[in-house]
């Protein structure tokens, strides 16, 4: 009993000086009924959390549509007989999904996940930083050294053309903001095109 007790002793001492730190993953509920996913939108998902879709009436599925290039499909029925579905997102974008059932009726959902390897902060190239990463209503964009802005080209993950701010020639040094409330939600692609035509290419979120 003694020996028991002293090594308890020494176990709650290591676990004092020595804390254990557990880095713990967020589920996600969504319930599935009346023809809509609820709540339609998630925009916090990180990279390794759970998505699980909880069955409360009909018959629907969860099955995916645009996800990320490197993001992994899926599909489950959401019925009585099979009332639950997971998904561990772990690449970063905008993933959108729907009841294949149900497509007339515009049973769709989304979610965004953020905090995937790659993906900081700020997004860094040479003298270049884009941040904050994820952004929401701005991003802004610093130069440590002079930069002859012409251009900032905002593609998504298809290649479109989804945004483009001109920089009229000016001389970057320091930070500028750029609205990004009309930008579409997800991973997207910037390019700083310099007075010489060159370009730099960040990746950055749009929560």
């Amino acid at each position: 009993m003694k020996t028991m007790t002293l090594l308890t002793a020494l176990g709650i001492m290591v676990c004092c000086l020595f804390p254990i730190h557990t880095k713990c993953s967020k589920k996600w509920k969504v319930t599935v009924k009346d023809f809509q996913f609820v709540p339609y939108n998630l925009t916090h998902v990180k990279a390794g959390d759970t998505i699980q879709w909880v069955w409360e009436g009909g018959y629907h599925t969860t099955t995916s549509g645009s996800i990320p290039l490197d993001a992994d499909p899926w599909h489950g029925v959401i019925s009585e007989d099979s009332n639950s579905f997971f998904y561990v997102p772990r690449q970063n974008g905008s993933y959108e999904y729907y009841s294949r059932p149900d497509t007339a009726k515009g049973m769709n959902g989304r979610f965004t996940v953020y905090g995937a390897t790659g993906i900081d902060g700020s997004a860094t190239n040479g003298d270049i930083q884009v941040f904050p990463n994820p952004c929401r209503d701005y991003f802004k964009v610093r130069c440590d050294n002079s930069l002859l802005l012409k251009e900032i080209l905002v593609y998504d993950l298809n290649g479109n053309l989804v945004g483009q701010f001109a920089g009229r020639n000016r001389i970057l040094s320091g930070v500028i903001t750029i609205p990004a409330g009309d930008l579409p939600h997800g991973l997207l692609i910037l390019k700083i095109v310099d007075g010489s035509g060159l370009r730099s290419a960040f990746r950055v979120i749009h929560e």
